[in-house]
């Protein structure tokens, strides 16, 4: 059941903030990706929501906020409802919804933080599952180390995160699905428009994947994006659910003074197209 939780944070438009290291939209959002520290936000004060539909009623939320280089966030997956049957598969009536609850923390302080002048950055997860009888609790930590440097004059930035690091508290629970993920984006611009590609690549368990993104920042209130994600493996390996949540994706960003808002899609043919929405206010 463990397995559920992890994951709900991510979609395929979702790689942007795992992969492109320019994009400053939504500073809190990071700690679902790469909890790395700006040195910035000391004396901002950061409030994000989201909101995820998938299809039929299945959807996310999420709540975060950043205060002096501290991020902390809260999230609740809502798997739908389900009809409970018997042991010979008969209905009895009676209507079942699971529980998925998270929350994750920043940490304030990371040793040897100048060290070969990589930023890193570490957060701690944890995870509530609950389906009739069942039910588990699971610890885990995120760290990520990045490094910014230049070839023939452009500028880069690399990152490696370890993700899902940790255990269940019941035994039954499945294992935490961990994932070694590595990002490389650069930057293109001239006076008005940005363009910022990124590449990213990850290991699941027994699954590899890889990300294509980029964003194209047209002025300082508006950017689009765009995203492919090869990933094949997303809750249950039905045929074509991972239509749903990989493959192209696109979206469109708007700044006006400390309101930002994203949204985003990812087109499906099989199930209803997947919704994004982001809003985040600076104070």
């Amino acid at each position: 059941m463990t397995f559920d939780y992890v994951r709900i944070s991510y979609t395929g438009v979702e790689a942007l903030q795992k992969d492109n290291h320019f994009f400053k939209s939504f500073e809190t959002s990071k700690i679902f990706f790469r909890p790395i520290f700006n040195e910035n936000l000391n004396d901002k004060f950061l409030l994000a929501s989201g909101y995820t539909s998938y299809f039929l009623d299945i959807y996310t939320v999420y709540l975060s906020l950043s205060f002096k280089k501290l991020p902390i966030a809260l999230f609740s997956f809502n798997a739908g409802k389900f009809e409970e049957t018997d042991t010979s598969g008969f209905k009895t009536g009676r209507v079942i919804t699971p529980t998925h609850l998270g929350f994750i923390i920043g940490a304030p302080f990371v040793p040897q933080k100048k060290l070969f002048d990589l930023e890193k950055g570490l957060s701690l997860k944890i995870f509530y599952v609950k389906l009739k009888e069942f039910s588990s609790f699971a610890f885990a930590l995120d760290f990520s180390i990045l490094k910014a440097f230049y070839f023939n004059n452009l500028p880069f930035k690399a990152s490696l995160d370890l993700r899902n690091i940790g255990i269940p508290t019941n035994r039954k629970a499945s294992s935490l699905p961990y994932e070694l993920s590595f990002s490389l984006s650069s930057e293109l611009k001239n006076k008005i428009k940005s363009f910022i590609p990124s590449l990213g690549f990850s290991v699941e368990k027994n699954l590899f994947s890889y990300r294509i993104s980029s964003l194209l920042e047209l002025n300082r209130f508006i950017s689009l994006a765009m995203n492919f994600d090869s990933r094949r493996r997303e809750t249950a390996e039905s045929e074509g659910l991972h239509r749903v949540v990989t493959g192209f994706g696109l979206g469109i960003f708007l700044k006006v003074k400390k309101v930002s808002t994203f949204y985003s899609f990812i087109p499906s043919g099989i199930f209803q197209d997947l919704h994004k929405v982001d809003l985040q206010i600076s104070f």
